[in-house]
């Protein structure tokens, strides 16, 4: 949802199918618990100490840019959060051991070869926020055609219904359902991506390629799910080796 302007306080939302039907039902059957915002349209560069009008103008051009008018896609809307956070010192940020080295966020490559391989790996490991918050993470693939997901015991996340170690089958509406070591993590497809949700702080994320035709270059994006710090790492994926 969003502001539709900044002087009057009306509220633009873009509901989910089930949603609309909630708030047909009336009454307590649609109740808003959970919101977040964010500032994604704010350029803070903009905010001028130098003003020759004074302070009281310092953000006049921030106040007068446009808002973004509600949008469904997660991968766009609230990429950066705001929040209140139950501790003191530098803001968090996610910090990540990785098997491959990498310079500036990126993994570099992955490929598969002739015999189905995977060459040149790519692990991301040990997430966590470098700060006293206990968090969650999800993890977005920007182009599933190119790689796929894993846990670190081998076990793929995929938009079908795959419970991994559990005695409950629950029925998740075509959403893969993981169940590992006692957390639940969630993967399903928005607009060509693949989001993992609650990875556990500590957890492991393996990039599988997929054999492509040609280079492909794409993304994978991790978020806190209670601070929205957010880290963005580059990848390519490439063909299959003729020399395996």
């Amino acid at each position: 949802m969003a502001y539709l302007d900044n002087t009057v306080i009306t509220v633009d939302a873009v509901l989910t199918k089930l949603g609309r039907e909630r708030l047909s039902q009336g009454g307590s059957n649609f109740n808003i618990t959970k919101w977040a915002v964010s500032d994604d349209e704010v350029d803070y560069s903009l905010y001028n100490t130098a003003h020759p009008l004074g302070s009281d103008y310092y953000a006049n051009i921030i106040e007068s840019m446009p808002v973004l008018e509600a949008i469904p896609d997660e991968t766009q809307a609230l990429r950066y959060k705001l929040y209140s956070g139950n501790y003191s010192g530098d803001l968090p940020k996610i910090k990540v051991a990785l098997e491959d080295s990498f310079t500036d966020n990126n993994l570099g490559s992955t490929r598969l070869d002739n015999s189905g391989n995977i060459v040149n790996p790519i692990s991301i490991t040990k997430i966590t926020t470098d700060n006293a918050e206990q968090e969650t993470y999800t993890a977005i693939l920007f182009d599933e055609t190119a790689a796929t997901l894993q846990d670190n015991t081998g076990k793929e996340y995929t938009n079908e219904l795959n419970v991994v170690s559990t005695t409950t089958n629950v029925n998740t509406g075509g959403d893969s359902l993981r169940i590992n070591n006692g957390a639940l993590s969630l993967a399903r497809n928005v607009s060509g991506t693949l989001v993992v949700k609650d990875v556990p702080s500590g957890g492991t994320i393996e990039i599988v390629p997929k054999a492509v035709r040609s280079s492909t270059a794409t993304k994978i994006r991790i978020t806190g799910n209670t601070t929205g710090v957010t880290r963005t790492y580059s990848f390519t994926v490439n063909p299959q080796s003729n020399n395996g």
